[in-house]
């Protein structure tokens, strides 16, 4: 199989609170946005943050799939950060749209771990708790490495999602046990 590409343009509006679009190689478009209600501090001990999405297949034109969750964080001094996103998902059955359930509640689970200086352990796990559960969660892990303004991720996977409705599908391998190499860069612009 051919690569998975996206592109993901983010733009910071106000001092917590993101837009952004992504735009995969299959021809789906997401659009979201992120706002902190919260951030950690010595007084609060997590983060939290609201976010909605909407995607759409066929660039953005088939089977509209909105987004809505939260996303709670915690660092840990500075070497390591934790996060826990429930998430609902909606329209994420292809396969039989109008028989069984339609709709995904899902929780992703991640650590990053700071190594050196620069460089960094990362790992998630995405099991769906209701709704749609066809085929395996999603689970990667991967390495990053911060130059400057760049961050290079190499990552192991066991699916290609990469768009809240792609991992609310499920991996969707063959046999479930197929792993695949992928890497993410990305560059912060201040």
């Amino acid at each position: 199989n051919g690569a998975v590409i996206g592109f993901e343009y983010r733009y910071g509006i106000a001092s917590g609170f993101q837009a952004g679009i992504n735009r995969t190689s299959d021809a789906t478009i997401e659009l979201f946005t992120q706002y902190d209600l919260m951030q950690q501090s010595r007084s609060k001990p997590n983060g939290l943050a609201v976010v909605v999405a909407v995607e759409g297949l066929d660039n953005l034109s088939a089977y509209y799939s909105p987004s809505i969750g939260a996303v709670l964080s915690r660092s840990l001094g500075d070497r390591a950060a934790l996060y826990a996103q429930p998430l609902f998902v909606g329209n994420t059955n292809l396969d039989t749209p109008t028989g069984g359930s339609d709709h995904t509640f899902m929780v992703g689970l991640g650590t990053r771990v700071r190594l050196g200086d620069s460089t960094y352990l990362v790992a998630e796990t995405v099991p769906r708790l209701a709704g749609y559960t066809h085929d395996s969660a999603y689970v990667s892990f991967g390495f990053e490495k911060r130059a400057g303004g760049h961050m290079f991720q190499l990552n192991v996977s066991n699916g290609f999602g990469t768009t809240f409705a792609q991992v609310a599908r499920g991996v969707q391998s063959h046999d479930g046990m197929s792993w695949h190499l992928g890497f993410n860069l990305s560059r912060k612009f201040y």
